[in-house]
C-alpha cells in the first residue's frame, strides 16, 4: 500500500486516488465496497482525536471533498506521530525538486524544504471563455529557515484563469509555491519565540522525520563530542571545549599570548572527523559579549598544519562576532554573517544580540556558497570569478598559495579564545 500510496502522493493520480476508499476496504475491511473504505478511514481519523466535522468526502480522488485548514494541519500533526511517517512524507511531492511540484519555486530557498501535495478542482466558465479554479490546496511539511518545523494547509479558492495549457499552475500553482516560499523564510514571532517550551528546545539537536527523508544527519548529539576532534590533536582539546546544556561550548582562554589578528598562539580550533565537499550546514549559535569566533569551511588539515602554527584552520569562514562591542566591527566583512576579510553581509542581516541564539546556515555547492543568517541570504559568491579573485588578492589570505582551491574538506568551529555556544549543528550532502 505504500508504494500505492507514494504513486497517487507524487503525481497526483487520480486513478490510484480513486481506488483507495475501494482498496482500504478490501485489504483492510475485507469487503469490495467503498463505503467500508470511508468506514474505516472515519473510524481512523476518530481514533487519532481528530474533528471530522472540519473534513467532507465523496471520493478518493477529491472531486466532491472539502477539508477546513484547521482539519488538515491537526491530520498532518498526528501523521506526524505515527510510525509510517517516513513513508508517508517521502511519498510526497518536493518543492522546487519532484513530483507535482518539481517545477515550483525551484530558484526559492525553500526549495527542497517543502514537502506537500497538491489538489486541484476547476469548472468551466463559459461566459469568459475560461476557467474557474474553485479550489486548489496545498498541504504537507517544512523546515523553516530558522529551523522550525511546520504542518501547513495553503488554500486558494475561485481564480479565475485562461484555458491555456499549464494556466492553473502557471498561475494559482506558482501562488501558493510563493506563499510556501514566504513562510519558510518568515522568521518567528516574538510570542512564537516565547512559547517554546524547555522539551522544544531539548529538540534542537534532534532530526525531525523530514529532515531525515531530505537526507540531513547530525554533526552534535547534544551531549557529547563524538564525531569531533582537535585540528592537528587526536582528540578533542577539553582545555578549550565541553558539552554544557545541549550546546558546544568554546571554554573562555582568558589573557594568553595571541597571534596579530587576535587568535590564541596555541588555539585549538574543533573540527570534524568527516569531510565534506557539496554540503548545506545547518546551526544555533550565540556569543557572549564582545565575543569573536566563527564556523569554517573547505578546510585541509594538513594544509592549515602546513601553513599556521597554531592549531588554527585555514578555510573559508562564515564569522561570527559580537557586532556591538568586539573592536573588529570596524571593518565590514570582519562582521557576523561575513565570508570573513573577503565580503561583508548585505543590508538583509538581522542579528539577535549577545546572549541570545542566532540561526545560521550556509551552503557551498561547486564554486557556489551562500551565508545565511535568521532567515535571510547575507552571502552569496562563487570561486574562480573576477569579483572573488580580486577580493583574495586585497586580503589576509593573499600570500597563502592554493587558499581557494576547492577540495573535500572538514567543517570548524574556531577558538578565538572567547566563551561561545553552537547547538542544532546538522549537514545534508549534495550527491
Amino acid at each position: 500500500m505504500s508504494e500505492e500510496v507514494k504513486v497517487t502522493l507524487k503525481v497526483s493520480q487520480n486513478l490510484h486516488a480513486s481506488m483507495t476508499p475501494r482498496l482500504i476496504g478490501a485489504i483492510v475491511g475485507k469487503k469490495d465496497t467503498a463505503h467500508t473504505g470511508f468506514d474505516l478511514e472515519r473510524e481512523f481519523l476518530k481514533s487519532a482525536g481528530l474533528d471530522v466535522s472540519g473534513a467532507q468526502q465523496a471520493d478518493g480522488a477529491g472531486g466532491d471533498a472539502h477539508f477546513t485548514p484547521a482539519f488538515m494541519v491537526s491530520y498532518l500533526a498526528y501523521m506526524a506521530t505515527r510510525p509510517d511517517y517516513p513513508k508517508f512524507l517521502a511519498a510526497l511531492p518536493v518543492l522546487g525538486r519532484d513530483g507535482t511540484l518539481f517545477d515550483i519555486q525551484t530558484a526559492s530557498p525553500a526549495a527542497g524544504h517543502v514537502f506537500a501535495k497538491t489538489g486541484t478542482y476547476a469548472v468551466g466558465d463559459p461566459l469568459n471563455r475560461a476557467m474557474l479554479v474553485t479550489g486548489k490546496g496545498l498541504a504537507g511539511y517544512m523546515t523553516t529557515a530558522d529551523g522550525r518545523h511546520l504542518a501547513v494547509a495553503i488554500y486558494v479558492n475561485n481564480v479565475g484563469v485562461s484555458t491555456e495549457p499549464d494556466a492553473v499552475k502557471r498561475i494559482v500553482g506558482q501562488a501558493l509555491g510563493e506563499v510556501a516560499a514566504a513562510a519558510y523564510d518568515a522568521p518567528a514571532s516574538k510570542a512564537d519565540a516565547a512559547s517554546v517550551t524547555q522539551a522544544g528546545q531539548m529538540r534542537v539537536n534532534e532530526l525531525t522525520p523530514a529532515e531525515r527523508a531530505a537526507g540531513w544527519r547530525l554533526l552534535f548529539d547534544g551531549k557529547t563530542l563524538k564525531g569531533w576532534r582537535g585540528l592537528g590533536y587526536d582528540t578533542v582539546p577539553t582545555a578549550h571545549w565541553k558539552v554544557e546544556n545541549g550546546a558546544i561550548k568554546k571554554i573562555a582562554s582568558g589573557n594568553v599570548p595571541k597571534m596579530p589578528d587576535g587568535q590564541p598562539a596555541h588555539g585549538g580550533d574543533l573540527m570534524t572527523v568527516d569531510t565534506f565537499r557539496d554540503f548545506e550546514l545547518a546551526w544555533e549559535w550565540k556569543v557572549t559579549p564582545a565575543a569573536n569566533s566563527g564556523v569554517k569551511y573547505n578546510v585541509s588539515e594538513s594544509f592549515s598544519l602546513e601553513h599556521a602554527s597554531n592549531h588554527a584552520a585555514l578555510g573559508f569562514e562564515y564569522q561570527i562576532i559580537d557586532d556591538s562591542l568586539n573592536d573588529d566591527n570596524k571593518i565590514p566583512s570582519h562582521r557576523t554573517g561575513a565570508l570573513y576579510d573577503l565580503i561583508p553581509p548585505n543590508a538583509k542581516k538581522t542579528v539577535r544580540p549577545a546572549g541570545e541564539w542566532n540561526a545560521s546556515r550556509l551552503v557551498f555547492r561547486g564554486k557556489h556558497g551562500e551565508h545565511w543568517l535568521n532567515g535571510q541570504k547575507v552571502v552569496d559568491f562563487d570561486l574562480g570569478t573576477a569579483r572573488l579573485d580580486s577580493l583574495l588578492a586585497k586580503s589576509k589570505y593573499r600570500t597563502i598559495p592554493g587558499f581557494a582551491d576547492r577540495r573535500t574538506g572538514h567543517i570548524i568551529l574556531q577558538d578565538h579564545g572567547d566563551e561561545v555556544y553552537f547547538r542544532g549543528i546538522k549537514i545534508r550532502e549534495f550527491r
